[in-house]
């Protein structure tokens, strides 16, 4: 399994009439991030996904603001005026090299790829695997409104599975026929091809309405605080956030001394229930002597991954007398953003001062308070 590489195909251009918003439904925010973000992230995080392969609006403008994870996997292509185009138009960026295709709903964030994956034991037999959930609710009909006999009808869900070179000759046809499906199993299904069906998961809703963003499953919220402390001695400058500041004075420190990022990297640490800095990068090891702060950060990052949590928003107060930190909010914005792989507006610098009060006051030093908000 580990060796088998997958695409993924995932429609996004469409506007989303019925959810009756000033954006389409894939950008709304769902806990801390798009829906867009949380459908795409799931997929670039996973191993065996080697590219996923998505169809934007050329009249789009919300795109451009969204950050995903492993963005090297990312393709874009222009969406078609339908969803069977903008299949198509994903379907012809797809690598040569690969063998099976997954497509799916962009506004389904909360789906499982390891169910999707476990199907691929019966494309030796079929063309493509789908998933199927039964209607909980009863059913009526027609202009009498008689009873349908639920137990019979399926409600289908993505990611859906394919052979890379079925779906490739269905589509080759359709493109001939001029027909249009509601999905690709249909479509394959029309030319012949053999598609087997297997249970779907309640929690994997499709977001159609407004209301369907407060019934979708609760996440797992968490908080991480982390406090560092370092002296000054004579020197000129040092790095605040993976930024380098002007001054007099330099960071007295076993590591490189970037404070914020020891101070952040502890909150994450402690938003997943782990140990400090310390435990991880003792001073007693050698290979730590000035070491690079953006290292200690990633590793708290790859443990936030590991236990399949985000992070959500970054909050850090910076307390010093000197130098002054107000010229260099912004880049160290924009440092954290790309270092950590979240919008700049979930981040928020501070600075203050103890007005003169203990050796910060007088100073001495400088100490950063960091605080995290993290989701499963």
């Amino acid at each position: 399994m580990s060796q088998t590489k997958f695409s993924v195909i995932v429609p996004a251009a469409g506007t989303g009439t019925r959810f009756k918003s000033n954006m389409p439904k894939q950008y709304s925010g769902l806990g801390g991030t798009t829906v867009l973000e949380q459908t795409v992230n799931s997929f670039t995080s996973h191993e065996a996904v080697t590219e996923v392969i998505l169809a934007i609006s050329k009249s789009d403008s919300f795109f451009q603001n969204l950050i995903f994870e492993n963005h090297e996997k990312i393709k874009v292509v222009s969406g078609g005026q339908s969803r069977q185009d903008s299949v198509n138009n994903c379907l012809v960026a797809v690598d040569q090299d690969i063998d099976y295709v997954i497509v799916h709903d962009a506004v389904r964030p909360f789906f499982s790829i390891e169910t999707a994956l476990t199907q691929i034991q019966h494309l030796k037999e079929f063309d493509g695997a789908v998933p199927v959930i039964g209607i909980p609710d009863s059913l009526r009909s027609g202009e009498g409104m008689k009873p349908v006999d639920r137990s019979s009808i399926f409600a289908v869900q993505t990611p859906q599975i394919f052979k890379k070179s079925s779906l490739q000759d269905a589509f080759s046809k359709k493109i001939e026929d001029s027909l249009d499906f509601t999905d690709e199993s249909q479509l394959l299904e029309a030319y012949g091809y053999k598609i087997k069906f297997f249970e779907g998961e309640p929690a994997n809703k499709k977001i159609t309405y407004p209301s369907d963003l407060y019934s979708m499953p609760s996440m797992d919220h968490r908080f991480g605080r982390g406090i560092d402390y370092h002296l000054y001695k004579p020197g000129s400058g040092f790095f605040l956030g993976g930024v380098q500041i002007d001054s007099n004075y330099e960071i007295v420190s076993h590591s490189d001394g970037d404070v914020l990022l020891h101070a952040l990297a502890d909150s994450i640490f402690g938003a997943i229930g782990l140990r400090d800095i310390g435990f991880y990068f003792p001073e007693s090891d050698p290979l730590n002597k000035n070491l690079d702060s953006k290292i200690i950060l990633n590793k708290a990052l790859e443990l936030l991954k590991n236990k399949n949590v985000k992070l959500n928003q970054v909050d850090i107060t910076i307390v010093c007398g000197v130098p002054k930190i107000s010229p260099y909010v912004d880049a160290i914005k924009e440092s954290l953003s790309i270092l950590c792989n979240v919008a700049s507006e979930n981040i928020s610098i501070k600075s203050t001062t103890t007005e003169g009060l203990g050796g910060i006051g007088h100073d001495k030093g400088i100490a950063v308070f960091a605080l995290v908000s993290v989701f499963k």
